[in-house]
This record gives structure tokens, C-alpha cells and sequence, in this order.
């Protein structure tokens, strides 16, 4: 997971600087977007792990994380965040989180 994290960062402090902010705000911006990462991925892990899942709450925050990674500039991730969208068996979900997102932990 943190490498998927450092990934996101890396190609989101790119466009930053290649938009023109100043280091100060691709501190900033970078920061932000790694606690909301962050806490969107705790919030996915907590829906999976939970004996009584969620359908609509993880559908929710897959939705989130992939507007997160799209923002920053990962689009890898965000598609295939996207083509989890709509899957209704969290088992599979998890399965595939697994292999997009290396969450060994759900």
C-alpha cells in the first residue's frame, strides 16, 4: 500500500510543479492528499474486514478513492478503481483490492 501511496505522490508533485505552484503549496497539496488517501483507505479497510459488510458504504468510498487518485494524477488507479464500481460482492472487491492496491490486510 505505501508504494501505491508514494506512486500517487510522486506523479501528483509532477503536475504541481508543471502547473506552476510553488513548493510550498505542492507541500501543502501533497500532504492533503496523502491523509485523505490515507484515511479513505482505513475507512475501505474497515468495511471489508467488518464480519457485516457494506455493499453501499464501500461502493462509497472505492467512489472516493478513485476521485482522490484521479485528482492526483494516478490513472491507473483510478480505472481500475472505476471498473470495481458497480460490483456488488464484496469478496471480490477485496480479491481485487488485493492485487490493484496491495492490501494484504482485508
Amino acid at each position: 500500500m505505501e508504494s501505491v501511496i508514494k506512486e500517487t505522490l510522486e506523479i501528483a508533485e509532477r503536475r504541481f510543479k508543471a502547473f506552476g505552484f510553488s513548493e510550498e503549496q505542492c507541500e501543502r497539496l501533497l500532504l492533503s492528499g496523502k491523509d485523505n488517501i490515507e484515511r479513505e483507505l482505513q475507512r475501505l479497510r474497515k468495511i471489508l474486514t467488518n464480519k457485516h459488510r457494506d455493499i453501499n458504504k464501500c461502493q462509497n468510498t472505492l467512489h472516493a478513492l478513485k476521485g482522490l487518485f484521479s485528482n492526483l494524477g494516478n490513472h491507473r488507479l483510478a480505472e481500475a478503481l472505476l471498473a470495481l464500481e458497480g460490483h456488488r460482492n464484496c469478496d471480490a472487491i477485496r480479491k481485487a483490492l488485493r492485487n490493484i492496491l496491495y492490501l494484504q490486510d482485508i
